[in-house]
């Protein structure tokens, strides 16, 4: 259940005067993924099966952290598809491109097709800090010839208080996780030394 949506003075002033100006509702924003180093050594078929969301607002508004001071952007900024929907996509399409030769599977709910490898993700912070700065905390397990589960945060500065410059730097950020899952990928594929 979704909880209340949250709008700050400064939100609400921008909200209303939208409204009053006879704009239509916002743009839905949408995650782009972002170049990384390519790696070897993947396996052929990778599985992306989870991607939770924890403690992050249901609501597809980009709300920040925290309440004091208010977040750089307005509330009233709309993601085009579910987020995890979304961050799935966006690190299939970015995996894609660090591990060149494997195909990428996005199955979020059972029943999971085959694969050799697959990657459960926990997001725990998507949105800002106070400083305005966009925040990527995330678990990633990755199962292939073993199981591995690391820790992983990137932040960014956005280029400016728009919610542009926030979606490309959370694009960016979560190109930064692609880069750790991916090599966490080829770890967990690669053969134990005795």
């Amino acid at each position: 259940m979704a909880g209340p949506i949250v709008l700050h003075r400064r939100s609400l002033v921008m909200a209303l005067t939208s409204m009053a100006a006879g704009c239509a509702e916002p743009s839905p924003y949408v995650l782009m993924p972002v170049p990384g180093a390519m790696l070897t050594g993947a396996p052929m078929t990778v599985l992306i099966r989870g991607v939770m969301l924890s403690q992050i607002p249901r609501q597809p508004a980009i709300i920040g952290a925290s309440l004091l001071p208010p977040p750089p952007t307005p509330a009233t900024v709309w993601w085009a598809e579910p987020l995890s929907a979304m961050i799935a996509r966006v690190l299939a399409q970015d995996l894609t491109q660090r591990l060149p030769g494997t195909r990428m599977i996005v199955a979020l709910e059972p029943p999971f097709p085959a694969s050799d490898t697959w990657i459960d993700l926990s997001v725990e912070r998507f949105d800002t800090n106070r400083q305005g700065d966009v925040l990527v905390v995330a678990v990633v397990q990755v199962a292939g010839l073993r199981l591995l589960t690391r820790s992983a945060w990137k932040q960014i500065t956005p280029a400016n208080g728009s919610a542009q410059a926030l979606v490309a730097a959370l694009s960016i950020a979560l190109g930064a996780l692609a880069d750790h899952v991916a090599a966490l990928v080829v770890e967990s594929w690669a053969v134990p030394r005795r």
